[in-house]
């Protein structure tokens, strides 16, 4: 890449008699220019929401993502303090973020709650970095807001429902796409006579016989493949101790984000 500039040189009837012509190599400018519109658009196109802010925490700019995810336009929300976006009670969190970067200069992530537009809280995951000039003064920070308000909610659901499973007298367990144990309620512990330590990471068929072992790996198969329950009567069990005892077994598939059969739940009685 070159920079040309061409000069007439004139004669007094101010007709041109030659030219000269200079050449700047900007090749690395232009790559700069390349860079900065590559690194631009991928800020643009990523769903993390990503705001840029100076060094009193003053928002200088957003991308989409971040104008989706707080509910403010770019031109609402540059000049504006980014403590204008912390839930109540949090803005002291943000300001000692701030100081903490201007300080050590390194990376920080870390989980908080956030407030949109309309007053709605978000939980997000946020990683905080220092930009830096290059003659090394602290120029301001950039800030990585992931939305996890329903994976925050997702968790306390499934905590509250491995409280209920431990708490029944049903057995449950859940086996993966192997067959081996990865969860194992005390009722269901109890009923093979084992520890639920014990009992993680080996395979169902260490707990029947050969025979009752291929019945159900038929079933199981037959529920990956339909993706619909199943029930089983009158399972035949081998506990730890050698006694034989029949359960009847409710077996259910269990998805993954992608409605993919990951694994199987169990319920004996």
């Amino acid at each position: 890449w070159l920079n040309i500039a061409n000069v007439p040189f004139k004669d007094s009837m101010g007709n041109t008699f030659a030219i000269v012509g200079t050449a700047g190599d900007i090749t690395g400018i232009k790559q700069d220019e390349i860079k900065n519109l590559r690194l631009a658009a991928l800020v643009e196109s990523t769903d993390d929401a990503i705001v840029a802010m100076d060094p009193d925490g003053i928002i200088t700019d957003l991308n989409h993502a971040a104008e989706k995810l707080y509910g403010y336009t770019r031109e609402e929300a540059i000049g504006m303090p980014v403590a204008n976006l912390a839930a109540a009670g949090l803005e002291e969190e943000v300001s000692g973020i701030i100081s903490a970067l201007k300080s050590n200069r390194r990376p920080t992530s870390y989980e908080t709650k956030r407030k949109r537009k309309n007053g709605q809280i978000l939980d997000v995951s946020i990683t905080a970095a220092p930009i830096i000039h290059p003659d090394g003064s602290f120029a301001g920070i950039s800030g990585i807001s992931r939305n996890i308000t329903e994976k925050n909610r997702q968790l306390k659901e499934l905590e509250l429902y491995r409280e209920f499973l431990e708490n029944i007298e049903d057995g449950c367990f859940e086996l993966n796409l192997k067959g081996e144990v990865t969860y194992a309620n005390p009722a269901a512990a109890l009923m093979f006579g084992i520890e639920r330590e014990q009992a993680m990471g080996v395979s169902y068929t260490r707990y029947t016989s050969q025979n009752e072992a291929e019945k159900l790996f038929a079933i199981f198969n037959q529920i990956y493949k339909t993706g619909q329950r199943s029930f089983i009567e009158e399972m035949e069990v081998i506990r730890r101790d050698g006694a034989v005892m029949f359960f009847d077994l409710m077996a259910s598939p269990i998805f993954d984000p992608s409605g993919r059969v990951s694994g199987f739940r169990g319920t004996v009685r």
